[in-house]
């Protein structure tokens, strides 16, 4: 009838065995693989279904039972379940050097299954930084009319959409901290409103450079804008700058 409140779903309470390649925890049920975002391997955790299939199903994590003595409080304010968190990092929740062992795991599964390889010797994997290790990633650009203002970042979680973020611990350099600068750019920019958003890619290595790449010719006074980036110039900031734009030809 109409009006009438949605059946309350089904919870159920299980111990998660592993994680698959995108972080997710993956429970049984009568044998069949239930992938759990944000559940991790040994621990007990309550979860619903949110999408059947006929080899596997998707469940959303409702509470923690018995947490994982991996888990641990993820750096970045934006990672997280809730609609509209970045889609950037899937992991942050994990202990760093766990995330290394399940990623050896991920490699040794796929030279089994797709090869029927496995090694005789393990060697000890080679783990870099645990931050700002990134030196190429790609961000994208859109204006938002609603909110008056663009986003610049990686998508949202299971969605097409931007994400509202305003830092980011991944990439290397000084790229996570100019997002907000960045933003106020594009807000400023004459394309700002023009479909399809593009993206821009940064690269860190011996500096610091983004490309912005747009579908249409850059108005005039974008060019001013992004030589003005380029020179590091300022009223506001006369501090000399890395140079961090480059626009795209």
């Amino acid at each position: 009838m109409a009006g009438d409140a949605e059946p309350v779903k089904p919870l159920r309470v299980d111990r998660v065995e592993s994680l698959d390649q995108q972080g997710r925890g993956i429970v049984r049920v009568d044998g069949k693989a239930v992938f759990v975002e944000g559940a991790l391997p040994g621990e007990r955790v309550g979860w619903e279904v949110v999408r059947s299939g006929q080899k596997f199903d998707l469940g959303r994590l409702v509470r923690i039972e018995r947490a994982s003595s991996q888990r641990v409080a993820p750096r970045c304010p934006h990672f997280g379940l809730w609609r509209g968190a970045c889609g950037g990092c899937s992991m942050q929740h994990l202990d760093a050097r766990a995330q290394v062992a399940v990623k050896q795991r991920v490699l040794e599964d796929a030279l089994w299954h797709l090869g029927r390889l496995k090694p005789e010797q393990i060697m000890r994997p080679i783990a870099g930084v645990e931050w700002d290790y990134r030196h190429r990633a790609r961000l994208s650009v859109r204006y938002v009319a609603r909110k008056a203002e663009a986003l610049v970042g990686f998508h949202e979680r299971a969605s097409s959409f931007v994400a509202d973020i305003r830092e980011c611990h991944v990439p290397a350099g000084p790229v996570g901290s100019l997002l907000v600068p960045l933003r106020s750019l594009v807000s400023a920019m004459e394309w700002r409103s023009f479909r399809p958003a593009r993206a821009c890619t940064p690269c860190s290595c011996s500096g610091c450079s983004i490309r912005c790449r747009h579908p249409i010719g850059r108005h005039w006074s974008d060019s001013v804008r992004l030589t003005g980036c380029q020179s590091g110039s300022s009223q506001e900031d006369p501090a000399p700058r890395r140079r961090w734009m480059r626009p795209s030809p």
